[in-house]
Parts: structure tokens; sequence; C-alpha cells
């Protein structure tokens, strides 16, 4: 296969501390260290002004300094959801598909 090995891409242990004598806190530094997300975290396109620090304009939702590229998902929530985020994604993307029917 032309594609580089799996391993390739790990950096950690991949296999949990089972059979061990391991503490909590062992157990603690494996989860933290060996996981991650396959998804696009919520929270990560901050929808503020350019001047402070924003990435999305929240009026037209387009990214700051494109030419015509909007950002119409879970990214611009204000924080981090612990709730399923699928309905208010839905109203982003509606808000969204306004503008762009608008003219925005």
């Amino acid at each position: 296969s032309s594609h580089a090995p799996l391993s390739q891409f790990i950096s950690g242990r991949t296999d949990p501390p089972a059979n061990e004598n391991t503490s909590d806190n062992d157990c603690n530094s494996f989860i933290l260290s060996s996981s991650s997300t396959e998804f696009h975290p919520s929270s990560s396109c901050a929808s503020l002004p350019l001047s402070l620090g924003g990435v999305v304009d929240p009026s037209t939702l387009h990214v700051y300094g494109s030419a015509n590229v909007r950002v119409m998902d879970a990214s611009l929530f204000p924080m981090e959801m612990s709730a399923h985020i699928g309905a208010p994604t839905y109203v982003v993307r509606e808000a969204g598909v306004g503008l762009i029917r608008s003219g925005v």
C-alpha cells in the first residue's frame, strides 16, 4: 500500500494498563495521553469581532480575510456544549442559508 502505517501517527501507548499494578493516576495519565476525537470539535471558530480575536463575522458568518467562505456549523458556538449539538447546529445552518438567500 502507498499509505504510511498507522503506527507512524501514534505517539503514545495504545494499550491500557490492564493487569498491571497501576494507580488511579497511572490510569488517568493513560486516558489523557491516548484519548482524542475523530470529529470536528465545537467552539473552534470564534464568532466575534475581528478586534476581539474572532475568526467569523457573527452578522454574516463570513470568515475574516476570505473572499466568500462562511462557517455554518457547531464550531461557531461560544463554548463547548455538554449536550447533543444536533439541533443547535441545524439552527446555525438555517440562519446561514437565510443569509445566503438574502444576499448578505
